[in-house]
């Protein structure tokens, strides 16, 4: 696999996992429709098995993502509305406008902040075999490199092909091991 920081264990990059977090879909296998109404999460992926909640409190996570983005864009807002209307800016309607959006952005985002989180979390924390999860999401990309490096390995030569005489197989000594890795081993002579 590619050198990817964090997620070296983890099939999928990080950035697949967080595009399908934006679409309310599992971070692993892509599977949707993982809310009943709006804000009521399954506990599971039926498609792939992932449990959502990890660990205890994983849902802090979440929380601070869709507070803290709503709080970015009510100040986005109030900023936007009082450097357009300067030096008269209409302070009762910003606020009105700001305090709207700080009730109704966390609950429109909240499915999103909660798959987003779950991508997250599986890129700081790969995965493990214990979770549960089908191994055919989890490991589809390395055995789609298996096959491109199966695919792309140099054939093995026939036997005889290696320059040893009449084709025969070089002569080795079953005594011998495997080699040094500073050279060919020699006995000691240190007394041990």
């Amino acid at each position: 696999m590619r050198g990817r920081g964090h997620d070296e264990g983890v099939a999928l990059s990080t950035g697949v996992m967080l595009r399908r977090g934006l679409r309310r879909r599992c971070p692993v296998c892509g599977q949707n429709k993982l809310f009943r109404r709006w804000i009521g999460m399954l506990d599971d992926c039926p498609r792939c098995g992932l449990t959502f909640q990890r660990v205890p409190g994983q849902w802090l996570g979440s929380w601070f993502l869709n507070i803290c983005l709503a709080q970015v864009l009510v100040i986005g807002i109030v900023l936007g509305g009082v450097i357009a209307a300067y030096p008269d800016p209409p302070l009762i309607l910003l606020g009105l406008v700001g305090g709207a959006v700080t009730v109704l952005f966390p609950i429109w985002f909240f499915p999103y902040s909660r798959m987003i989180w779950v991508a997250i979390d599986i890129a700081m924390r790969p995965l493990e075999w214990t979770e549960g999860v089908d191994p055919q999401w989890e490991l589809r990309a390395d055995a789609d490199a298996l096959a491109r490096e199966r695919s792309a390995a140099p054939r093995p030569r026939p036997a005889g092909g290696d320059g040893a005489p009449g084709g025969a197989a070089p002569a080795t000594d079953p005594t011998d091991g495997p080699p040094h890795p500073t050279g060919p081993a020699s006995p000691r002579t240190d007394g041990a």
